[in-house]
């Protein structure tokens, strides 16, 4: 990965809190179902749509980059 690719995504778990979290093969059971009235509704959903964008960049511009 370039050193600004890596950069971006080190900035991308540090904006959101995830710099210390462990790797996970899978992090949410695939099998949970969602449901409109589980949970709580996004207070900004400008910042979850911010960091989907940045996600998408990353593995556009380097597809293997959450591999193993």
């Amino acid at each position: 990965m370039s050193c600004n690719l890596s950069k971006y995504a080190f900035d991308i778990l540090k904006e959101t809190g995830m710099v210390h979290c462990k790797l996970a093969d899978c992090p949410m059971d695939p099998n949970y179902k969602l449901m409109i009235e589980q949970g709580e509704v996004f207070s900004n959903t400008k910042i979850y749509k911010r960091l989907v964008r940045k996600l998408i960049y990353v593995t556009i511009t380097r597809p293997n980059v959450f591999c193993s």
